[in-house]
């Protein structure tokens, strides 16, 4: 087994001899026993070499004298049968910290030097502990994995297990093979040497790490620690388990919701609805007793929950509570490409740049300063330096020979740089579910390179409204969630940067598309006017700021923040339309971003008409049983051939379905009659290759892909269906009501442009099956990708765009579907699948 040497715990190694380590009120004597602590330990790290050997062994049976084993032989120990009555399995371990550091801590004792024996004795108890520890999580792992819970640990020598029974576990394990010998009367050779076994199995409690004080029946030890961490008035000790972060131990108050928990330890765990148990996703399975909720026996079904799953949202701790949280892959496939991206040019823009001929500059005679004589060099007698600028400009004139850089927004000098360094711009689509990041050289215009990443405040829930509840409800909510965004985005600038060889200082100039509630989010504006009527946002208007001011500690740069046409069509739309060029359109044109939103924009450059839909939710997975989003294993293809067949994202195997596999479903089931036009899932089509159940509560479920072999659940239910006939009647009365805003039929509109990496996926023949989309839009569909993006890059390179945004989304009337008095009809027909 792969052991590491871990820092050495030196305030434990202090509470074992005896003492207590006041780092409030230091004293001499303190000091001096730390310092001979640490002079020990410097010595003996290079000998303390831990090795440990595990052997597991199935179960056969139980039986009074002992366990019999599947080899046939029996484990003879009556203290065995009884304390691992329910194990499958049984675990043999040893562990020691090697010859050379059990000689050592003996000769210190033997040649009298009684206290630094001791302190090697003591140092040699935290390691061994430290040690125990990774085998135990090791061993743990397993058990979990294997969906078995491990018992705690029984060493010989301890309680009513007798020391000569010690050779039980010699007997199964080559301890010989890491220089570990039995002696007379159980004892062990090198000191600092363990021996334990554990049970495990399904029904087998699982059992937290407790350390080697646990199985000692000396229960008054000075030294005793049971609870592995000790623990605050009022404070639980949760250990989180994790496939790839391994054990997380840490204290949270008690009656603390499970799910806030797992956030405030970063434990990537999806939470669509925000913590309200209406989505589902946010599984655990909890390795300790913990009661099953209604919203559990909604979401699990009853093999599940005896296995311990719950909804991590539903659940406070009130005990020391261990938790399995199962991987789960963020990675989102999100939309970087933009089909216009040829509409890009370089021309000025609000972060300006000039070069100073430093040959000029020395020629100059009786120079008051520095300053003085590059403002009448450049002839720029109005022109103000930041404090920034100054730091450096007179080590930046005495080292450089050719010529330097100012850079300039805000009609001020922010940077002054050598002239060689490439000029670095950032354009960030800010998306409610996912975020792209572009890198630009911002004088060539040349793309250097792309990232993405699912937004993380996804955590706090999956759309927008969700969030706002968030901020409104929790304190501090808004500064949490605005921490947390723009921690990520200086994550991924330093990423992309990096990446290319390339400096933070480098970068100039960021520019921004999102919707408006993102970026009130981003700002840590007040968001509670965007919660009710009459949904007034702070601001709406292009924003210019400095990156410091929005929280970024590695960029200083000037930021652009693109206008919103209205609360609920915002800056990314804005982006769409420039992108889409339908304000410079001489025919009707219709423009749809089928993100999280929907928004919806239709009209030339006479006028725009806009509006949003609820669609998000559903397309994106956020309101599906088994929806997630473009992640890989994401099913984004169906056909049934005669069962049911799937294309995933990165041809791994299916874990869900993303929007695109959504429709391509609900069209195939409907195709098959397996939908009827009602939306309702016709039970009596039922087959083997269609197999659906009915749950307690009635609601049919349709099972796509089975638990059988490993495989990841994948199915479909009459909810499901009923989200999707929202999401589309939405959309539908949305370009029905714009239609009818604008005096246009169907028929009138030119183009349409599906936006978005879902309108880059979306098979247009099953969106108009389905009734997403009018028959007569079948050869009118453009996909122009990521327009947000697109919109973002422009501004980023030329000030021209900026200009023509702020000119049309003037122009933009929005339109209120909830006000119209139609709507209502509008959407209960488009409801229906028949009517398509």
């Amino acid at each position: 087994m792969d052991l590491q040497l871990e820092d050495l715990d030196v305030d434990e190694v202090v509470r074992q001899l005896g003492y207590e380590n006041d780092i409030k009120n230091p004293n001499p004597r303190m000091t001096e026993l730390l310092e001979l602590i640490q002079a020990r330990w410097n010595e003996i790290s290079g000998i303390c070499i831990p090795k440990a050997i595990c052997n597991k062994e199935a179960v056969k049976a139980i039986k009074e004298q002992g366990l019999e084993l599947m080899n046939g032989s029996i484990l003879e120990s009556k203290v065995l049968a009884s304390r691992l009555k329910d194990a499958e399995d049984v675990i043999y371990v040893i562990i020691t910290l090697g010859s050379e550091f059990g000689d050592y801590s003996n000769d210190q004792y033997s040649s009298g030097g009684s206290l630094d024996g001791l302190i090697i004795d003591t140092i040699g108890n935290v390691v061994l502990e430290q040690v125990l520890r990774q085998v135990w999580e090791a061993l743990a792992l397993d058990c979990i994995e294997a969906g078995q819970g491990i018992s705690r640990s029984l060493s010989p020598g301890t309680f009513d297990f007798k020391l000569e029974e010690q050779k039980l576990i010699f007997d199964r394990i080559n301890a010989i093979s890491i220089g570990v010998e039995l002696q007379d009367f159980g004892l062990m050779k090198p000191l600092k040497t363990v021996s334990l076994l554990y049970g495990a199995g399904r029904r087998v409690s699982f059992h937290n790490y407790s350390g080697i004080c646990e199985s000692c029946s000396n229960v008054n030890c000075n030294t005793r620690k049971i609870d592995g961490i000790e623990l605050h008035t009022g404070m639980i000790e949760v250990t989180l388990v994790h496939p790839e972060q391994g054990f997380v131990r840490c204290e949270v108050k008690k009656g603390s919701n499970l799910l806030n928990a797992l956030i405030q330890e970063e434990m990537d765990i999806p939470s669509d609805c925000g913590g309200r148990g209406t989505c589902g996703k946010c599984k655990v399975r909890v390795l300790t007793a913990m009661e099953i909720s209604d919203w559990d026996s909604r979401h699990f079904h009853e093999g599940e929950l005896d296995s311990g799953y719950r909804l991590a949202c539903r659940h406070e701790v009130n005990s020391q509570t261990a938790v399995y949280v199962p991987s789960y892959d963020s990675r989102m496939d999100a939309a970087t490409d933009g089909a216009r991206s040829d509409l890009l040019e370089i021309g000025w823009n609000y972060v300006s740049s000039c070069e100073l001929d430093l040959g000029l500059l020395h020629v100059q005679k009786d120079i008051g300063d520095y300053w003085e004589a590059c403002r009448n060099t450049l002839q720029l007698s109005d022109l103000k330096p930041t404090v920034s600028a100054l730091r450096n400009i007179s080590a930046l004139i005495r080292e450089n020979k050719n010529k330097i850089r100012f850079v300039i927004w805000d009609h001020k000098v922010q940077k002054v740089q050598v002239q060689e360094i490439e000029r670095l711009g950032i354009a960030i689509d800010l998306g409610t579910t996912t975020i792209a990041v572009y890198l630009l050289n911002i004088d060539t215009g040349e793309e250097l390179g792309v990232i993405s990443d699912v937004n993380k405040q996804r955590k706090f829930g999956a759309d927008v409204i969700t969030r706002l509840q968030f901020c409104a409800d929790e304190m501090h909510g808004s500064g949490k969630m605005a921490a947390l965004i723009v921690e990520q985005l200086e994550q991924m600038i330093d990423d992309i940067v990096k990446t290319k060889e390339l400096l933070m200082e480098q970068v100039d100039y960021i520019t921004i598309s999102g919707n408006t509630s993102m970026i009130h989010l981003l700002l840590m504006l007040d968001t509670s006017s965007l919660l009710r009527h009459p949904f007034r946002p702070v601001i709406m208007d292009a924003i210019n700021i400095n990156s410091s001011e929005i929280g970024f500690k590695k960029i200083h740069a000037a930021i652009t923040i693109l206008p919103a046409v209205s609360i609920f069509v915002g800056g990314d739309i804005t982006a769409g339309i420039w992108a889409s060029e339908i304000f410079k359109g001489t025919k009707p044109e219709l423009f749809i971003d089928l993100g999280t939103n929907g928004e919806i924009v239709l009209g030339s450059a006479d006028k725009l008409y806009a509006c949003a839909t609820a669609v998000g939710p559903a397309f994106e997975g956020a309101h599906i049983s088994c929806g997630i989003g473009g992640v890989p294993g994401a099913i984004r293809r169906v056909t049934f051939e005669p069962s049911a067949q799937f294309e995933t994202i990165g041809n791994q195997p299916p874990v869900g379905i993303c929007g695109s596999g959504v429709i391509e479903l609900t069209n195939q089931l409907l195709m098959r009659g397996i939908i009827l036009g009602s939306g309702r899932l016709d039970y009596s089509k039922r087959d083997e290759h269609f197999p659906m159940e009915k749950d307690e509560n009635g609601n049919i479920i349709l099972h796509l892909q089975s638990q059988m072999e490993g495989k990841h659940p994948v199915y479909f239910t009459q909810e499901d269906i009923r989200e999707i006939q929202l999401a589309k009647a939405a959309v539908r009365s949305g370009i029905t009501l714009l239609l009818q805003e604008a005096g246009l039929n169907v028929k009138d509109i030119h183009k349409v442009y599906l936006a978005g990496g879902f309108g880059n996926q979306i098979d247009i023949r099953s969106a108009i099956n389905i009734g997403l989309l009018p028959e007569e839009l079948e050869d009118k569909v453009v996909p122009v990708g990521n327009t947000s993006g697109v919109g973002a890059k422009a501004v980023l390179l030329s000030g021209k765009p900026m200009q023509e945004m702020a000119r049309f989304v003037r122009n933009v009337e929005y339109v209120d579907l909830s006000a119209s008095v139609d709507f209502q009809e509008i959407f209960v027909y488009e409801l229906s699948f028949a009517n398509q």
